[in-house]
């Protein structure tokens, strides 16, 4: 089967032997380090199980930093060339003390991730072990180069002081401590994907570091001679690699199939809910079915109110159409408003890849969302007691804009205020063909003595302020008024303007005029304009017997 192939590698090889030229000198010392490197003594098992530890304990806190840390002092690495350099020289002596170390080493750091994870503290899975839990192709290109870069810096002396830092990218200790966490939690999957993964470091490494050897002169004789040894020596970890590599690259194009499919997913809700205002896709996570025929898609956004059923299914209805599979889609909505002191300002932030702020401005009918939204709170939360809790942008038929808000609160707004509004909008968008329709949802905040008066205003007032005086001349005004008694009273200085409102009940019912005369009589002696609103009510004393 390798046949094929060795008179490329005797080509490589040679091409190789003149970029490693390295004296006997050289290559016995080299021969001397892997061989006490690949002894398995007690200090190489404590140093691996440290390694493991600081390993096990760095993914649990979800640390690259702890984990990079560990990949610097794992000597799992050395028993590897070990295995390489036996193969070609053909000693069995150091073959045996290199796989004793390397299959001692592998068990050691799977047993104490495990017994770690089966411990009573709870512990969860964390991005650290799940991103060693999924290999692909690019993991075996990876630990090709930074093999070879190893075996470099292992050769050459003047390299030798970077071999630490080559070290690090080498994934070792990482798959072989998520290996058995993941067991340890009963995820067997994600255990046997990350010890497929170490497999894939250590074969390619293994071959890395054999054609390296070879090249730098360490097999006996001329490489013509020992064709044959070669083959017997190095064709079963050549063949498992190829059968992983092919496994890699199924998973590596799965892989690229999700990635286009969370890609098409993003551009899909971009599109249709434009409609819901200052919409951010936060995460999108994907599940396949067992049977590999269908699609279960978990998008996490913000945005101020949920997206309607009609539009999650005119989603799913798309992406079946553009993808050609059933697709099921499950939206989780974090609420969230964008507010600013000016309408003009409402755009968005994100972070470049050179770390600078920039903006990005909405578009036409989130812009439009945005200006309307804050016209309509400027207006009609500046009223005591009233908020508005949504609002929307449709499409009529005839393709006319209406912009739904919704009201909640005590005072009923009136056409002429939604149509003061309305003018706004169109002057601030420049568009005269805008509609704003207004639902109204009528709110008290009820206390034990009545309407929670006190609760329409804000707290501002405190003994002897312009406030209270303004309290106590309304209460004086309304006594005036001889079939009226006021329950409670509230000033509140909102937007320039004062506002003071009113629980009053008698024998009739507050009318216009009155309220009229009672604010024109409070606005004698202040600056700023005064508005006077009142919650009356109709009382009477009723008996079966006549009153004497």
């Amino acid at each position: 089967m390798l046949k094929p192939f060795l008179p490329h590698l005797q080509r490589l090889l040679r091409f190789l032997g003149n970029w490693f030229k390295i004296s006997a000198e050289r290559r016995r010392s080299i021969y001397v380090e892997v061989k006490t490197g690949s002894d398995p003594r007690l200090n190489y098992y404590l140093l691996l199980l440290l390694s493991a530890l600081i390993t096990t304990f760095g993914m649990i806190a979800d640390s690259p930093a702890v984990v990079i840390g560990a990949m610097l002092v794992c000597p799992l690495m050395t028993p590897i060339f070990g295995i390489a350099l036996s193969l070609v020289e053909g000693d069995t002596s150091l073959l045996k003390s290199a796989l004793l170390a390397e299959l001692g080493g592998i068990v050691l750091v799977i047993l104490a991730a495990f017994l770690i994870g089966i411990s009573p503290f709870s512990f969860e899975m964390t991005h650290e072990i799940l991103n060693n839990t999924s290999p692909t192709l690019l993991d075996l290109f990876v630990a090709a180069l930074a093999g070879f870069a190893v075996c470099m810096a292992t050769i050459d002396e003047r390299l030798s002081p970077s071999l630490p830092g080559i070290a690090v990218s080498i994934s070792l200790t990482p798959p072989l401590t998520a290996c058995g966490l993941c067991f340890a939690f009963g995820a067997y999957e994600g255990g046997m994907g990350a010890l497929i993964l170490f497999m894939a470091n250590f074969l390619t490494m293994l071959f890395v570091a054999g054609l390296t050897f070879m090249a730098a002169g360490f097999i006996p004789g001329s490489f013509s001679m020992h064709k044959m040894d070669f083959a017997r020596r190095f064709g079963p970890a050549l063949i498992s690699m190829i059968v992983l590599v092919c496994f890699l690259t199924h998973a590596m194009v799965r892989l690229i199939e999700e990635k286009n499919l969370v890609a098409e997913v993003r551009r899909t809700f971009q599109q249709e809910l434009t409609d819901v205002q200052n919409l951010e896709i936060r995460d999108i996570t994907l599940d396949r079915s067992q049977d590999g025929k269908e699609w279960n898609v978990l998008v996490v956004i913000d945005a101020p109110r949920e997206p309607s059923p009609f539009h999650l299914r005119e989603v799913e209805n798309r992406l079946q159409t553009r993808l050609h599979c059933p697709i099921n889609v499950f939206v989780q909505t974090r609420i969230t408003r964008n507010v600013s002191a000016s309408q003009d300002k409402l755009i968005r932030f994100y972070r470049s890849a050179d770390g600078i702020e920039k903006v990005n401005r909405p578009g036409k009918d989130v812009q439009i969302l945005n200006v309307a939204g804050q016209i309509v709170r400027e207006r009609i939360e500046q009223l005591p007691g009233m908020q508005v809790t949504d609002i929307e942008l449709r499409r009529l038929p005839n393709g006319r804009k209406v912009i739904y808000t919704t009201l909640q609160g005590a005072i009923r707004p009136f056409p002429g205020g939604i149509k003061r509004i309305e003018e706004k909008i169109q002057s601030a968008l420049k568009d005269r063909s805008l509609r704003l329709v207004a639902r109204y949802i009528e709110s008290y905040d009820v206390a034990s003595d009545g309407i929670n008066v006190e609760g329409l205003m804000p707290d501002t007032t405190t003994r002897n302020t312009p406030a209270e005086h303004l309290q106590q001349r309304a209460m004086t005004e309304i006594r005036r008024l001889a079939s009226l008694s006021p329950q409670a009273v509230k000033a509140g200085l909102v937007e320039g303007r004062w506002i003071i409102v009113a629980e009053i009940s008698g024998s009739a019912v507050m009318t216009s005029s009155q309220a009229r005369t009672i604010q024109n009589a409070l606005q004698s002696g202040v600056t700023q304009k005064v508005v006077f609103m009142a919650f009356s009510k109709a009382e009477a004393m009723v008996s079966g017997e006549p009153l004497e």
